[in-house]
């Protein structure tokens, strides 16, 4: 059984942008794309480490972009928007728990969502 392991201070602040971005599209549920889209920000870890591997950050940006876009947008007055995870975003971060528990790590980072997304 896994234990829900702390996350590190770089990926609370990615979700908290992922959920920022899913108020300001009115997206109910937040998603991988949203996690993806703060995750790839200039001068974020997985935007250094996409960039090492020599992908094309206008090119990789744009489809998670294209991706945010395809989420249905709800509008009513007593919705919260982004409170919610998506059951893939929900795989998405025990995978990376799993990936932490697996390298004995203290605490789910980055690359560990990295890992995760592969494994998707």
């Amino acid at each position: 059984m896994i234990v829900t392991i702390e996350k590190t201070k770089a990926v609370k602040e990615a979700l908290i942008e992922a959920k920022e971005l899913a108020e300001e599209h009115q997206h109910y549920q937040l998603d991988i794309p949203h996690v993806w889209s703060a995750l790839v920000q200039l001068n974020h870890f997985a935007y250094d480490f996409y960039e090492s591997l020599q992908v094309d950050m206008n090119e990789l940006v744009q489809l998670i972009n294209e991706e945010v876009n395809k989420i249905s947008v709800l509008s009513g007055t007593d919705l919260v928007y982004g409170e919610k995870q998506s059951p893939r975003l929900a795989r998405l971060i025990k995978e990376a728990e799993k990936e932490a528990d697996n390298l004995r790590d203290s605490f789910v980072t980055i690359e560990h969502f990295i890992l995760a997304l592969c494994e998707q």
